[in-house]
């Protein structure tokens, strides 16, 4: 906003002062009811240049640039749920069969996560453990945890009953943030789709469940002959969703074209990132942060895209509470056209 609530307050007390000649008491009748107006314009202001950042999408956030992605036939990658095995055992070779329904709820150490069992399973009389697949009950990186963290059964089973999880839970992702989802939208204006250039057929295969992002090669030397290299959100694509990419590619591609549906390989790089952190903020926690950071930017990676340097730095210097960063010893990794760039080792030291 032009003007602070400071601000409105002076000029208006200015102006009743060129007007009548003497100054409002900020006691008085007159001194209250211009802080409320000043107060009520200075919010009015503010809601205004909120509104002006949301009518363009380089400047919207959250919501409102979700209403923009709309407008391109786009919409926000959604976060995936984690995933794991934990075992289940009991003390003594079971009298009985002990079942062991869906939907039966675990947690963490701190009881802060919780996982639920995506199937029945049972510990079969005269054994003593079994294995459970469960499932974070919410997407996202925080349900990722490292062996022997789940440790408690929240639904009740039978007496003498231990968990725990041999091995990590892995696969939970964050929603697309709205960086990512602006540079999207950036691109669809950018590269419009006529119905038969890289675009077109690279809109046909990122509107397949499970493809993130695509990248659309004419091949050297074969006339005619395109391929369409596809991947997911940080990992390659299974052949199932290929063979759906395909599907749709075969139904819409120009006569006299052969498109072929590739699935572009994942290549990691490892990021050794030294910070300094603000006053005020805890060191250990806002290097986490950092390296959420970092993974968030990998995920927002599409096929064939490049990893710079300046783009890594601004998510790591955009984190709250990083004062300054160094990286050490990274340079550009430019990237062929069949390749996605995924995050490898992430390590976040001290400055």
């Amino acid at each position: 906003m032009a003007y602070s609530y400071n601000e409105i307050l002076e000029r208006m007390e200015d102006k009743y002062y060129q007007l009548s000649g003497y100054r409002a008491d900020e006691c008085g009748d007159i001194g209250i009811r211009l802080r409320v107006l000043a107060g009520e314009i200075f919010s009015m202001g503010t809601q205004m240049d909120w509104l002006r950042k949301q009518i363009f999408f380089s400047t919207a956030s959250g919501e409102m640039l979700d209403l923009h992605a709309a407008a391109r036939g786009l919409s926000r990658y959604k976060g995936k749920k984690a995933k794991g095995t934990v075992i289940i055992r009991t003390e003594m070779p079971a009298e009985y069969d002990i079942s062991i329904p869906a939907a039966t709820i675990f947690t963490n150490k701190d009881g802060s996560l919780h996982y639920l069992s995506v199937e029945d399973c049972t510990i079969h009389q005269g054994t003593m453990f079994v294995y459970v697949t469960v499932e974070a009950e919410d997407s996202g990186t925080v349900y990722n945890l490292p062996s022997r963290s789940i440790c408690a059964v929240l639904t009740y089973l039978s007496e003498g009953i231990t968990v725990d999880n041999s091995g990590s839970i892995t696969g939970g992702t964050n929603d697309e943030d709205d960086e990512a989802l602006r540079r999207r939208i950036e691109q669809s204006y950018r590269e419009i789709s006529d119905g038969a250039n890289a675009a077109f057929y690279r809109k046909l295969a990122e509107s397949v469940e499970g493809v993130q992002s695509a990248n659309v090669v004419e091949q050297t030397g074969q006339q005619n002959v395109i391929k369409v290299y596809v991947a997911g959100r940080g990992a390659v694509c299974p052949s199932d969703t290929i063979l759906a990419v395909q599907t749709v590619l075969n139904q819409k591609r120009c006569a006299g074209i052969t498109v072929q549906a590739v699935g572009a390989s994942a290549l990691a790089v490892n990021v050794s990132v030294n910070i300094s952190v603000k006053d005020g903020y805890k060191a250990a926690d806002v290097k986490i942060s950092a390296e959420e950071s970092i993974r968030q930017y990998f995920y927002s990676l599409r096929v064939g895209q490049s990893v710079l340097t300046a783009e890594l730095g601004r998510a790591v210097i955009n984190t709250p509470g990083v004062l300054n960063y160094s990286f050490n010893n990274f340079t550009d990794v430019i990237v062929p056209n069949n390749i996605l760039r995924i995050a490898g080792t992430i390590t976040v030291g001290d400055m």
